[in-house]
């Protein structure tokens, strides 16, 4: 049963006993011997000789009319309380449905509360993600810019370190054209097989070949192939 159906059987019953109570209220007024009850007389008199009650006499079938109304009476009351019991553990039933409906509600938003400060939670670090997210493509630019300049840098000095080298290389092949090609031979002997190569390149190709005849034929061999490649 719903809650107004519970309203409506409360309102029907309600309404039952009231219209008992008026019905047994016309009787005991109009008619008070179907109750049992004698009629008022009017106010007696107040005589010297004595009073003697006058005898009542019922039918047989007012007497079973009496009988039958209070088997009536009897019954009614019986339902009443029948009615009232029922009305009661209703009403105990409506006050515990409260009652539980109220926890389930207080549960409900307990649950709406802890949903709230979840998404708040969820929200909040998913703006933190985002914050880091930025920073870490903040940084990964940073650090690709930083590598292009490290390239550069790399790239410059490594050209200006050629530049430098060559002239160096120049400056020594410069040099040992007015060198004794012995004591040519026994530097180049010392020094990397490349740079040797690269010297002997920038030399004069007469005072060249006159320090390679110094040198071994195997030293020779390598720095000509060397400077081949070169």
């Amino acid at each position: 049963m719903n809650k107004k159906q519970i309203l409506v059987l409360i309102i029907a019953i309600t309404l039952t006993f009231t219209m008992l109570i008026v019905a047994t209220g016309i009787i005991f007024v109009v008619k008070p011997e179907f109750m049992g009850f004698r009629q008022k007389n009017k106010p007696i008199k107040i005589i010297d000789t004595v009073y003697v009650e006058p005898t009542i006499t019922i039918s047989e079938k007012r007497l079973l009319a009496f009988e039958n109304m209070q088997k009536q009476k009897e019954l009614l009351s019986s339902e009443k309380d029948y009615f009232y019991n029922k009305t009661r553990c209703l009403s105990d039933s409506i006050i515990g449905l409260h009652h539980t409906f109220k926890k389930f509600n207080d549960s409900l938003q307990k649950i709406s509360h802890i949903l709230l400060y979840s998404n708040q939670a969820a929200k909040s670090l998913n703006d933190t993600i985002l914050k880091l997210q930025n920073e870490i493509k903040k940084n990964s630019d940073a650090i690709n810019k930083y590598k292009q300049k490290i390239e550069s840098s790399e790239k410059l000095f490594t050209l200006k370190l050629d530049t430098l080298q060559k002239q160096n290389l120049e400056s020594f092949a410069k040099l040992y054209n007015n060198t004794n090609p012995t004591y040519v031979a026994r530097i180049l002997e010392q020094i990397d097989e490349r740079d040797a190569a690269k010297i002997l390149k920038l030399m004069q190709k007469k005072k060249a070949g006159k320090v390679l005849e110094v040198l071994t034929p195997k030293q020779a061999a390598a720095i000509l192939l060397l400077g081949a490649g070169n």
